[in-house]
């Protein structure tokens, strides 16, 4: 790269940086953009929890969960969430492990928010998430 000419390693180098700066504010975003998918998706299906079509929706909790889980193990993340005032700042470790040791091991991090999200109905939510793997009919 050295060898080539300097107007060329220059577009070369403000090629690449703008990739890295919008990747930087990717991940600067990611907690707020994954409450809010969060909460969409909450206001629109959390019904499905309690009808026997929720096998077609477990997919959707599961990725829920895993990007919940990113963010809740990434101190960086946790602290721009903190400063956003976000409900993911409340779920914890101790926090899952203390009130969800009765979800399903691939949900409980969807639960912890959807609690959050849920206020008044907060116990019936988290009896759905314990039961997400009963059938019902």
């Amino acid at each position: 790269m050295n060898n080539l000419p300097i107007e060329i390693q220059d577009k070369i180098w403000c090629h690449y940086w703008q990739f890295e700066y919008k990747n930087v504010l990717d991940e600067i975003n990611k907690p707020i953009e994954a409450e809010k998918k969060a909460l969409i998706f909450f206001n629109k299906y959390i019904g499905v929890l309690n009808n026997k079509y929720k096998t077609n929706y477990k997919h959707y909790f599961l990725n829920l969960n895993s990007n919940i889980y990113e963010i809740i193990n990434n101190k960086g993340l946790m602290i721009i969430a903190n400063n956003s005032q976000l409900l993911l700042r409340y779920i914890t470790n101790e926090y899952i492990n203390n009130i969800f040791d009765s979800v399903p091991v691939g949900y409980k991090h969807v639960a912890a928010l959807f609690v959050l999200f849920g206020d008044r109905e907060r116990f019936k939510i988290l009896n759905m998430f314990i039961n997400i793997n009963s059938y019902t009919s």
